[in-house]
């Protein structure tokens, strides 16, 4: 078992890295027309608009350049976590932090609704969440996911600008 088992990860591994390269050729041309910052400003808007779920949208600290790759695994970790908000949470409002130091930036996703429990979500995790996790894996950072039911979800994403950035 552990032979077909392991040459499925395998292939796994090269389709996730394909989708990855793919999703760097559909790369939205916002994040280069406006920066991350106001590419994250403008999916908030749009998302609230479109879900009724107010987004509080608190940018803070001085962003600094990032590669594609890094702009847009935030880019579309917000889209995902904020749709897994209007999925999933039962909530009216939600808060989206993007948060830059010197040594790091930090984008984290965070509501007040039913929640979920964690530990199941590792052992079989969503086809969001499983986006999210390959996204954060391939660029090398760090994901969180804090969560319990009837707790609300914070799904906090930290990159080290120092090996990721730039």
């Amino acid at each position: 078992m552990r032979k077909p088992l392991h040459a499925m990860q395998e292939e796994l591994v090269r389709l996730a890295e394909d989708v990855h390269a793919l999703s760097r050729q559909l790369h939205p041309s916002i994040l280069d027309d406006l920066g991350l910052v106001e590419a994250l400003r403008s999916e908030c808007a749009s998302f609230a608009r479109r879900e009724c779920i107010t987004v509080e949208y608190v940018p803070t600290g001085i962003i600094p350049d990032l590669s594609k790759d890094v702009a847009l695994c935030v880019y579309r970790v917000a889209q995902e976590a904020l749709r897994n908000v209007a999925k999933h949470a039962a909530v009216d409002e939600a808060k989206v932090s993007l948060i830059a130091s010197e040594s790091e930036l930090v984008l984290k996703v965070e509501d007040q609704g039913i929640g979920f429990e964690v530990e199941s979500m590792r052992s079989q995790p969503g086809l969001g969440l499983s986006s999210i996790i390959e996204r954060v894996r391939l660029i090398g950072a760090q994901l969180s996911v804090v969560s319990a039911t009837g707790r609300g979800t914070v799904i906090e994403v930290r990159i080290s600008l120092g090996r990721s950035g730039s």
